[in-house]
């Protein structure tokens, strides 16, 4: 890593994606995202104004709750609308005689 590489991705880190800071200097996108994390540098307003959908959808998934259900009493339902064999089941295969 020589300084001028260092300085020109802090430059360019307020206002592009990781990515493509990785591919102007050739370089790996995670080591960019390692010296921002280690020389505290943030994206700005118009970075976040420019990828607003994507920060927004990103977000809104870690923000998501995951609905809890109970799986056995899904599977005694499906059991009770299902009538199961071993010849019926999903799994079951016909192997053909030798």
């Amino acid at each position: 890593m020589t300084v001028k590489v260092l300085s020109a991705a802090k430059n360019l880190y307020p206002n592009l994606l990781n990515n493509e800071i990785a591919d102007l200097l050739g370089i790996n996108a995670c080591t960019i995202t390692g010296w921002a994390k280690k020389y505290g540098w943030k994206k700005s307003d118009e970075y976040f104004e420019k990828y607003k959908e994507s920060y927004i959808k990103k977000i809104s998934i870690r923000e998501n709750k995951i609905e809890k259900y109970n799986y056995w009493e899904l599977v005694n339902e499906y059991k009770a609308t299902m009538a199961i064999s071993r010849f019926t089941h999903p799994f079951f295969v016909l192997q053909p005689k030798p």
